[in-house]
């Protein structure tokens, strides 16, 4: 899910104005010449933009300051080392001012900012609580969710958006963020319950109806799925949606119609299915984000259906984006045997063998269909490397046995026959073909 940033200690130039005109006076008459003159110029610096310079003067003046003003210098450094994205720099120059009790909510917050870019979460999390405790009203618990959601710590991270919304109720972002959290969690009704009152206040949002369904679908409520993926898809056809992916990761158009045809599927409704996984490819221009997989689905779907060559075209497209696709290469192959096209059939065959190097399904699949054309040799071959991929039933076995001994390679046979005994020695299959061979 996509995390915005959080924006915490950011300011304009104009923002921050400088050191208050009560420092500066302090500074004309108190602490060095030095001192002085480097506050002075640091604080001009800073208001110009100018941030490596201001940083070097006032790193100056702290060198020589003793003063009460110091722990607001250091918070000025910190500004600087901020807008120079020195982060490091910017969390010792912060925690000294903090130190020497120059510290506010935005200060904290710009800890926060500078502990996010460096990656350490818990520690700028840490330093938000300190914000959130000391204005309440703030959005920092929101961002807290933000990081707590960046770290997969979904309960703090539920936790965190709740307290937010006590605050703020009417925040779309932290309901997004809940719902997320939850569906996570493993709590998919409950976040069900939020994404249905954000389509409810935001009726045009194709991307709520869609989160809904996939909500819906994880709890297991496949009728209500539907309800809610279909009323997505009117408000696309009637060309009113709004809205994008936002921070709590409700899905797009494109992935409320793919999970619309997984639903019809899995309901044997092969053709909403196969009409559903079209829509999926239109909505998404250039293929952006469509794969094998999404190319797979929609050949199954046809398939299904009875249109076996828009099936097939789309099974090449799946084998296209990823000639490693094992099943794609299989149902090719398949189809092509039920189409009397031995030589199709068998390069698809080899071609889901290779994808699948660990899988005995296509050997199996290979096995029955030269079985199929009397071509026995061939057919124990690929019987063997069924047995030799990690196929023991005794119903491979059996027929490994059998094919050896149809192909006339009675020595073969034999071993293929002791072997599978030793696996299944009550089997009944395997003694009637004992039986047979002795013969």
């Amino acid at each position: 899910m996509a995390i915005a940033n959080h924006g915490a200690g950011r300011r304009t130039r104009g923002s921050r104005p400088g050191l208050p005109a009560t420092v500066l006076a302090l500074a004309l008459c108190c602490g060095t010449a030095g001192a002085e003159d480097d506050a002075g110029l640091g604080d001009q610096a800073y208001r110009q933009g100018r941030y490596a310079e201001a940083a070097s003067h006032l790193e100056k003046a702290l060198a020589q300051e003793r003063d009460e003003r110091a722990g607001r210098l250091f918070v000025e450094l910190g500004d600087c080392r901020l807008h120079l994205k020195h982060w490091e720099a910017a969390v010792e120059a912060y925690r000294r001012g903090l130190d020497l009790k120059a510290g506010s909510a935005e200060v904290h917050r710009a800890v926060a900012h500078a502990l996010t870019a460096l990656a350490r979460y818990d520690e700028a999390i840490g330093s938000l609580a300190q914000a959130a405790a000391l204005e309440p009203a703030g959005e920092d618990e929101l961002t807290i969710a933000r990081l707590f959601v960046r770290l997969e710590d979904w309960r703090p991270a539920e936790l965190a958006a709740t307290r937010h919304l006590a605050a703020h109720a009417d925040s779309t972002e932290g309901r997004e963020l809940l719902a997320y959290a939850l569906a996570r969690a493993g709590r998919p009704a409950e976040a069900a319950e939020v994404y249905r009152m954000l389509a409810r206040r935001h009726p045009l949002e194709v991307r709520y109806r869609v989160a809904l369904g996939q909500a819906e679908v994880a709890a297991g409520r496949y009728g209500d799925a539907i309800d809610d993926l279909e009323a997505a898809e009117r408000l696309r056809s009637a060309g009113v949606e709004r809205g994008g992916t936002g921070p709590g990761g409700p899905g797009s158009s494109a992935d409320g119609a793919r999970l619309l045809g997984d639903l019809y599927l899995r309901e044997q409704m092969p053709r909403e299915a196969a009409a559903a996984y079209a829509r999926m490819l239109a909505l998404t221009p250039g293929g952006e984000g469509i794969g094998a997989e999404d190319w797979y689905r929609l050949g199954n779907a046809r398939l299904e259906a009875g249109e076996t060559l828009s099936a097939r075209e789309a099974f090449e497209r799946a084998l296209a984006a990823s000639p490693r696709h094992a099943r794609a290469a299989l149902v090719l192959a398949q189809v092509a045997s039920r189409a009397g096209e031995a030589e199709g059939a068998r390069r698809h065959f080899a071609q889901a063998m290779e994808a699948g190097a660990a899988d005995p399904g296509a050997c199996v699949a290979l096995a029955q269909f030269e079985a199929a054309g009397g071509r026995w040799a061939a057919a124990a071959a690929a019987w063997d490397e069924a047995v030799r991929r990690g196929d023991r039933t005794v119903v491979v076995l059996h027929a490994r046995a059998e094919a050896w001994g149809k192909a006339g390679s009675a020595d073969k046979a034999w071993e293929a026959l002791k072997e599978g005994l030793r696996e299944h020695p009550v089997d009944e299959r395997l003694r009637t073909l004992l039986r047979q061979l002795a013969k």
